[in-house]
């Protein structure tokens, strides 16, 4: 059994903010004085339905896996990407775009603002942007810290 939703996503109204990442939820919780909870662990594995019916409820889309995971891991397609990203960058703004990506994953690269802070100079307004080795040994290692 296929299941298109062409229909159904013509009609669903589009959340107009993107979705927060863990880390940026927990960081506004931080100086909160009241919490609330809800246990929504396994929610859906704890409606009953028949086991003959069970199939019903499984379907397939255009897309890779969707399923469950063990922890949290790369996509090896975003580390194939990652791994072709050129390195010699000739401008602030991809000093910028690279910068960007690498804060994206921050949580999992210790010491990231230690590693990162020779192109993080290169962005100051009263430096020259000049790539050298320290500034390639920097974006080199970041990028290998991803893969």
């Amino acid at each position: 059994m296929s299941v298109e939703f062409k229909l159904v996503n013509k009609i669903t109204v589009k959340q107009k903010f993107p979705m927060r990442r863990d880390d940026e939820i927990l960081g506004r919780l931080q100086d909160s004085a009241v919490y609330s909870t809800f246990d929504f662990a396994e929610a859906f594995l704890r409606i009953p339905i028949p086991p003959e019916d069970r199939h019903k409820t499984a379907f397939h889309i255009r897309t890779r896996k969707l399923g469950y995971t063990s922890g949290v891991e790369p996509d090896p397609a975003n580390i194939e990407a990652n791994q072709r990203w050129p390195l010699l960058l000739y401008a602030r703004t991809d000093d910028q775009m690279f910068l960007r990506l690498i804060s994206y994953y921050r949580n999992f690269i210790p010491a990231i603002a230690r590693i990162a802070a020779p192109l993080t100079d290169l962005l100051k307004k009263e430096k020259r942007f000049v790539w050298m080795e320290n500034e390639d040994a920097a974006a080199r290692r970041l990028a290998g810290q991803l893969t």
